[in-house]
């Protein structure tokens, strides 16, 4: 579960109960998405990512299908910068 509180992303256990790590927005240096599709077995899933770089750390979010571009586009708003596209443009 992420939480996109005023100048911080909280993420928390599935509860929502625990947070397990925050990040300052201010010091976010660099951010991407990334759709990638993988076959096994004649199945295809597809993973939704976004990357978040801050000096030397990386954090990498997993994200539902159902709302990845929903959140990427709020992350994007609230942080102030550009996220990089999985396809390499920037929105």
């Amino acid at each position: 579960m992420l939480a996109l509180e005023s100048g911080r992303l909280v993420v928390f256990n599935v509860t929502g109960k625990n947070a397990l790590r925050t990040v300052d927005l201010a010091a976010v240096t660099a951010a991407t998405y990334a759709e990638t599709s993988q076959t096994r077995v004649f199945v295809r899933t597809r993973r939704y990512a976004l990357s978040l770089s801050s000096g030397a750390d990386v954090i990498e979010l997993r994200l539902d299908r159902d709302n990845a571009r929903q959140i990427v586009d709020a992350f994007e708003k609230r942080w102030g910068g550009a996220v990089t596209r999985s396809d390499g443009n920037v929105k």
